[in-house]
């Protein structure tokens, strides 16, 4: 028993009951607005974030279908079992070609002999060094020549006693990261090591073996021109393909600088078989997009709508009634419909390809009136979705992000494009009527690109007819130059009006070419004694007035300019055009979400401020709680002084009572 309840058998009342009723009659009126407050709160948290979700989830499907390319030009292929495309960059540019696969790229591939159970584990102990390169073959097919890669690509394998097995072996080259895959084929008790590399030309490997012991069966795993044990089942070679009449090579049976951001996968040859690459719409893909578009904005719209509802005699009204940060979101939608998207004769709206606003908000589409848009202007709805660039005149491409860039019209002004540094001989008409014999005694030279100078550079042996043999050679052995090769610098060799004309492969001011080394009889032949040097200048240029930043060819505005971080590239003389950006529906959406999302947006900050008020009201709580411990405590003094104050007059009672009766039994 408590000591209230002790102390209420004085009084007859159960102060503990009495005590308890009167602190909930204090707290619970409070403690019920307090969590009407906290529920509102929690519900318009809720509604804020599944708005922002709802929007995000709109931006991020229209910008996954736009960047997928599906709204583009898209290649299509007339042959598809011998070749596909693909898109794989944003800035695409399909093409229409044709084409045929005279023959696919290919590894090549070593066989070993079948070494037996007793040889396998034990070959022997040495040293196996891989390098890769380019074979040259005879008219059998058999290799005659090896040139190594530019620069050097090798791999030295040290065999030990441990590593003396095929299957080690053939793990070392495979963990070596090179590109060579070795696997083994057993075949009963014998095993073969069977090599790979990569496809293309370049991609040959030859083996060389230097085993501890001459004897041993290390030996039996090289491959050499005219020597070697192994047997070469394919050579390495490139693909090679007619473009519109022109044969052309690559290393590879994937193909991606035929076609800007175009993808060519090549399957099958079929020499001579014509493959036509279109450039077209997917109409049907563009009539799905503007369906599922009008679907999902009547879907946000309808969500804000309830959201948003005005109380009546039998509802409540919406959880967010009256908020100004979603009458915002939804006039910013609003403004989606009626923009004018593109750029030229391509700029639309929503209601030209027949998608209608309704007064709910909501939108309403014209199949008959889209059909006709995507069979007659499919581009158009291109841009409606997607970013675009304009330029009222050639010579000039953007480098840069359209959705980077803020919408508008600009004005390019003073355009010229950068140009490369190049040498140029003396004409020396007469240089080859009679041959011109390179050999040991003039066969070195050096030269300087773009201010990296060379090692020293082997011109090939024999003996030159003409002018275009002769630049040819340079322009082979200039390329073989490790050092160059590893700066990036580089250039060609080219013939005009019988002199030789060195360009570097780089433009603008740092861009040169320079011989810095070279026979003097063999450099006066070739005029090149008194060659005329020209070196590369800049692009230049000014975008709405302001001078643009030349970087090589290309031309970027400066920061804190408008459009800063635009990059261009100029291939031809500009006096003055425009350019004009527009972004579509994919990025103004993207815009709203990201605002909806953001810490600082309208929504981000009423969110910050329920938040704030969640945990003031958590505060109230805590306060309140104190309160009414204090209250309870303060009752419970109040009453147990009353309580002994009550017990007093009743031992005073209980001794009068004594006394009286006791005064009675005398007086009898």
């Amino acid at each position: 028993m408590d000591i209230l309840s002790a102390l209420g058998s004085g009084s007859g009342l159960n102060t503990s009951e009495i005590i308890s009723g009167l602190v909930a009659a204090e707290r619970d009126p409070k403690t019920e607005l307090l969590s009407k407050r906290r529920e509102a709160a929690d519900t318009k948290i809720s509604a804020l974030g599944q708005v922002r979700a709802t929007v995000g989830a709109f931006s991020d499907a229209l910008r996954s279908l736009q960047s997928s390319g599906a709204l583009g030009v898209l290649p299509q292929m007339s042959r598809t079992d011998l070749a596909t495309a693909t898109i794989v960059s944003s800035k695409a540019r399909p093409a229409n070609l044709s084409f045929s696969v005279e023959a696919l790229a290919a590894p090549q591939k070593l066989v070993s002999r079948a070494f037996g159970p007793g040889e396998s584990g034990s070959l022997g102990t040495g040293k196996i060094t891989i390098d890769l390169g380019r074979f040259t073959y005879d008219s059998e097919g058999m290799p005659s020549a090896f040139e190594g890669a530019l620069p050097p690509k090798s791999l030295t394998l040290d065999i030990g006693s441990s590593d003396q097995t095929l299957d080690a072996i053939a793990a070392k080259i495979n963990a070596a990261g090179i590109g060579l895959t070795a696997s083994l084929l057993r075949d009963g008790d014998t095993t073969r090591l069977i090599m790979k590399g990569p496809e293309g030309a370049e991609n040959g490997f030859k083996i060389s073996v230097e085993p501890d012991d001459p004897a041993s069966a290390l030996a039996d795993l090289s491959f050499d021109v005219g020597a070697g044990a192994m047997t070469q089942t394919q050579a390495a070679k490139d693909a090679r393909l007619l473009v519109e009449g022109v044969e052309i090579t690559r290393s590879s049976n994937r193909i991606d600088d035929l076609v800007t951001g175009v993808q060519i996968d090549l399957i099958k040859a079929e020499p001579g078989e014509t493959i036509n690459l279109a450039a077209a719409y997917d109409t049907a893909e563009l009539s799905t997009a503007v369906g599922n578009f009008t679907a999902a904005y009547n879907e946000l719209v309808g969500l804000l709508n309830e959201l948003t509802a005005r109380p009546t005699g039998s509802s409540e009204g919406g959880a967010l009634n009256g908020s100004r940060e979603v009458r915002e979101l939804q006039s910013q939608l609003s403004a989606l419909t009626t923009t004018r998207l593109g750029t030229g004769s391509n700029a639309v709206r929503l209601a030209d390809i027949g998608v209608k606003s309704n007064r709910d908000g909501t939108l309403s589409l014209d199949n008959e009136a889209l059909q006709t848009v995507v069979s007659q202007t499919p581009e158009v709805l291109s841009t409606l979705f997607g970013d675009s660039a304009s330029f009222s005149a050639g010579g000039i491409a953007l480098d840069s992000d359209v959705s980077g860039i803020p919408a508008g019209e600009y004005e390019l002004t003073d355009v010229v494009p950068a140009t490369r540094g190049t040498l140029r001989g003396t004409s020396q008409p007469n240089a080859f009527d009679m041959p011109l014999t390179i050999d040991s005694s003039n066969r070195n030279i050096r030269v300087r690109v773009d201010g990296v100078g060379s090692l020293t550079i082997a011109l090939d042996d024999g003996t030159y007819t003409s002018y275009a043999e002769f630049a040819a050679m340079m322009d082979r052995a200039i390329a073989r130059d490790s050092l160059l090769a590893n700066f990036g610098a580089g250039g060609s060799v080219a013939v005009e009006n019988d002199s030789l004309v060195f360009t570097s492969n780089s433009k603008g001011v740092s861009s040169s070419f320079a011989i810095t080394e070279m026979d003097p009889a063999l450099s006066a032949r070739l005029g090149l004694d008194t060659a005329t040097a020209q070196q590369g200048t800049a692009a230049s240029g000014k975008l709405n007035g302001r001078d643009l930043l030349s970087f090589g060819d290309s031309l970027m505005v400066k920061s804190g300019d408008p459009g800063a971080g635009m990059k261009f590239t100029a291939t031809a003389a500009i006096a003055s055009a425009t350019f004009e950006v527009s972004h579509g529906l994919s990025t103004q959406l993207a815009r709203i979400a990201e605002q909806a999302a953001s810490a600082d947006g309208g929504i981000g900050s009423r969110l910050a401020a329920l938040n704030n008020e969640q945990l003031r009201i958590g505060e109230d709580e805590e306060k309140l709680e104190a309160r009414m411990v204090s209250y309870e405590a303060r009752l419970k003094a109040q009453f147990g002084a009353m309580e002994a104050a009550v017990a007093g007059f009743k031992s005073t009672q209980d001794f009068l009572d004594q006394q009286i009766k006791m005064w009675t039994s005398s007086e009898n």
